[in-house]
């Protein structure tokens, strides 16, 4: 009897969910469910269809002046009408006689006897031009060598090498000739896939740091591996000159970071000069730039000469300056009013040591725009929506957001490509998925062959800088590009109201009289979640110590006063920080007002992704992808172009972001492949159909590391979110259920419900699956043919690797 009990009951339930499951399915495809997912796989194919090595210069090449800056000329961008000195002829020949590679330990024979093993363990072998080191990788590898190399002539450190299971290799240095004493290491974090990568450390800051300016490189060392029982192969050692990448030429085109702060910029070697054709405007030219040199410590003059058609003699001396070589940058505004529309010859000049180089920061001549245009994209890290005031939270925790979304559009389910900075900075950057950027795991770096925002603005006669606290969204991602300077975190401090100071009110006051493109990058309210001063502490000290208990990597979340964390003091806390950046931001508008151009800004305000805050049992932002770490705030404003006070229900993207904003400012996009759409007609009250039914994707980046379309990720359509993640239910007793979710966040916005909980119909499971699997498959096709033959490289930067770590993304 009980038996047959229990099979009606099964029975029952079995046929019950069945049919509720059938009858949502039916649902969602009477609603346009396959005509959306047919519309996004047509999207992703259409930007693999564009997808080349030669994208980027089929697209700049393309982009007229819009009109609104008036005439401009980037000389950087300019072939020089002469350039002159003592190895214009030769350029390169005085770098090309050994001094590019310092130091190289290759391991093909006549090496060996310069090595020596420390440890117990067997020592390693030498065979077929690498170092084996099996089963004995955490032995330390001394170079029995005396070497006499000047620190501050080192600009990178490479090594060549595969590992199993070891994270983290370690090179170390002293200044004497002392084998047992080494005093100064540097981490190299490694990828355990037993692949051979070249890590590139940049060892100019860290060399600096840890040896004193007079002291050279006596000895070095090398601890492969940090796991006793790993296998490891090493191909190289290398100590590369600072001076390597401009041995080429006496005139070129880098990107130098002096202080912290990181620039595009023209290099020219001592003793030399570049003259350049240019037509001045007529109304109150300008030539702007910033000057500095490559050695520390030598001092170089600067000299900017004009000369006009007819004019007898070398010409003008605009400007002189004798630079002290103190590692920093020196900007420079300097008028041409005296030649306005005229076509004159401006000569930059560097005369110091041959062996110097001078830099010179992105030197622009242009006029008074017309039409003024200021850009301002202001990301806070992991903030999500539900927890501003503006967007309804019963904290009034964004007074200052209020103000700002009634000044244009508010978009209430705004959703990120990915849960992690750094796969998702690229991904709004370019308006591309991550799985079309390639940027997936904490080593990928966006190709150069790619466009990004910051490009196309650039291109189009924008001024543009990046001010960033989050080494995920800067060059070590390769999100730096299109960026004339970069300044991060080692000059900007490290928590959001230290930010907002003199280096970015500067840069604005500098810039006042040019149309510009400003991105902002506060790292808070990301973990640890502080907030314990007045009054960002008002919600910390209601909930006092009660709460629920919580253990889950307390030192990421809990400053170190907090002892006996809990989920409502940690959420009182990240509710503090979030109301802190509404202070610090109210503080930056007001400056904006002050200076008179607050009506021109085209203002955007965002997240990268969101953050789990103990729902689902979860903390960070890590996959699964539930709504917490998925939907973001998304504010756009624009006076007399974007409507006021619009609180839009579609779903929307942040891969939208980059065409909006060439939309706004009238940018035409017609050759460029993007994932996402212009919001600015939805912003109007236009195209609400296409809006309603179109599909949104995020995607789990760091599951694609192994280069196959896999399917995890969320479909967001209408008020339905399909879940499918590697993270969920690997254990689940029903096979076609594991990994999948189904919420309905209009009725259930925290996503506490599944709608399919009794049970999973197969079907619409295998269907979001498969529609996720062709976005990627789409996706990875084009980041296949952007990336062409790239050798894979990681590059490296202790500082930021020491910053990452610390906010939990490297282990």
């Amino acid at each position: 009897i009980l038996v047959a009990i229990a099979c009606v009951l099964i029975t029952s339930v079995f046929i019950g969910s069945k049919v509720l499951s059938y009858a949502n399915e039916v649902q969602l495809r009477a609603e346009g469910f396959e005509r959306a997912a047919q519309a996004l796989q047509e999207r992703t194919e259409a930007v693999a269809r564009r997808a080349g090595p030669d994208y980027e210069q089929h697209v700049l090449s393309r982009l007229g002046q819009s009109g609104v800056h008036g005439s401009f000329v980037h000389l950087i961008d300019q072939t020089p009408a002469r350039i002159e000195g003592a190895r214009a002829a030769d350029a390169s020949a005085a770098n090309r006689d050994g001094s590019a590679v310092l130091f190289e330990l290759d391991f093909n024979g006549q090496d060996d006897s310069a090595l020596l093993d420390i440890g117990d363990a067997s020592p390693a072998s030498i065979s077929n031009g690498t170092l084996d080191c099996a089963k004995n990788a955490r032995q330390i590898l001394l170079l029995d060598r005396e070497l006499d190399i000047q620190r501050q002539s080192v600009g990178e450190i490479r090594v060549r090498m595969r590992t199993e299971r070891g994270r983290q290799a370690t090179f170390g240095w002293n200044a004497d000739h002392d084998a047992w004493t080494l005093s100064n290491r540097v981490g190299i974090d490694l990828v355990p896939d037993n692949t051979f990568r070249e890590y590139r450390i940049a060892a100019a800051m860290v060399l600096q740091e840890e040896v004193k300016l007079e002291e050279p490189i006596g000895r070095l060392a090398m601890r492969f591996s940090d796991d006793e029982s790993d296998t490891c192969e090493v191909d190289y050692i290398r100590l590369i000159s600072r001076t390597a990448r401009y041995g080429g030429s006496s005139l070129g085109i880098t990107y130098e970071d002096l202080g912290g702060v990181m620039r595009r910029s023209l290099y020219l070697w001592g003793q030399h000069s570049a003259a350049y054709d240019v037509e001045v405007p007529e109304k109150d030219p300008a030539l702007t730039m910033a000057v500095g040199s490559l050695i520390r410590g030598q001092s170089v003059t600067y000299r900017v000469k004009v000369e006009a058609d007819g004019e007898a003699g070398d010409g003008t001396t605009l400007w002189e300056h004798v630079g002290s070589g103190d590692g920093a940058w020196h900007p420079v505004r300097l008028s041409l009013s005296p030649w306005a529309g005229q076509n004159v010859r401006l000569s930059l000049e560097v005369d110091g040591e041959v062996n110097n180089v001078g830099f010179w920061a992105h030197p622009k001549v242009f006029g008074a725009p017309p039409k003024p245009r200021k850009v301002i994209v202001v990301l806070e890290d992991t903030l999500r929506a539900d927890h501003l005031g503006a967007y309804g939270y019963n904290r009034d925790t964004s007074p200052f957001r209020a103000r700002m979304a009634a000044r244009g559009a508010l978009f209430e389910h705004a959703f990120s490509q990915a849960t992690k900075t750094r796969p998702s900075v690229p991904s709004y950057m370019t308006s591309l998925l991550p799985s079309t950027t390639g940027v997936w795991g904490w080593t990928d770096r966006l190709d150069e062959s790619y466009v990004t925002l910051a490009e196309v603005l650039r291109a189009d006669g924008y001024a543009t800088a990046s001010f960033i606290q989050n080494g995920n969204a800067g060059p070590a991602a390769g999100v730096h590009q299109g960026f004339q300077s970069i300044t991060g975190r080692e000059v900007l401090g490290h928590r959001s109201d230290a930010f907002l100071g003199p280096e970015v009110f500067s840069w604005l006051e500098d810039h006042s009289a040019e149309n510009f493109f400003l991105y902002l990058h506060l790292v808070d309210p990301h973990g640890p979640y502080v907030a314990e001063e007045p009054p960002y502490d008002v919600w910390s000290r209601d909930v006092g110590e009660g709460g629920r208990p919580v253990s889950v990597n307390h030192v990421r979340h809990d400053p170190e006063s907090i002892k006996n964390p809990t989920v409502e003091g940690r959420r009182a806390r990240y509710d503090g920080e979030i109301l802190k950046n509404d202070h610090v931001l109210e503080r930056l508008w007001a400056h904006i007002e002050s200076l008179g151009f607050a009506e021109d800004v085209l203002f955007v305000l965002m997240s990268d992704h969101g953050e789990h805050l103990g729902e689902h049992g979860l903390w960070e932002h890590v996959p699964p992808g539930y709504i917490q770490v998925n939907r973001v705030p998304l504010l756009i404003s624009l006076p007399g172009i974007v409507p006021e006070n619009v609180r839009l229900q579609e779903n929307v993207q942040m891969a939208d972001m980059m065409p909006t904003v060439l939309d706004l400012l009238d940018i035409d996009t017609s050759e460029m492949a993007l994932f996402g759409d212009s919001l600015a007609p939805l912003a109007r009250g236009e195209e609400q159909e296409y809006f309603a039914g179109r599909m949104v994707v995020s995607e789990e980046p760091f599951a694609l590391e192994s280069k196959e379309a896999n399917g995890y990720g969320s479909l967001f359509y209408r008020e339905w979110h399909m879940l499918y993640s590697s993270k969920i239910d690997r254990l689940q007793l029903y096979a076609q259920a594991r990994g999948f979710r189904a919420f309905n966040f209009w009725r259930d916005p925290q996503e506490e419900e599944r709608w399919n909980r009794f049970a999973v119909d197969r079907g619409l499971r295998d269907r979001c699956i498969e529609v996720l699997a062709g976005v990627q498959r789409s996706g990875l096709s084009a980041w296949r043919a952007w990336r062409g033959d790239a050798e894979e490289s990681i590059m490296l930067d202790p500082a930021t690797q020491e910053h990452l770590r610390a906010l939990g993304y490297i282990e």
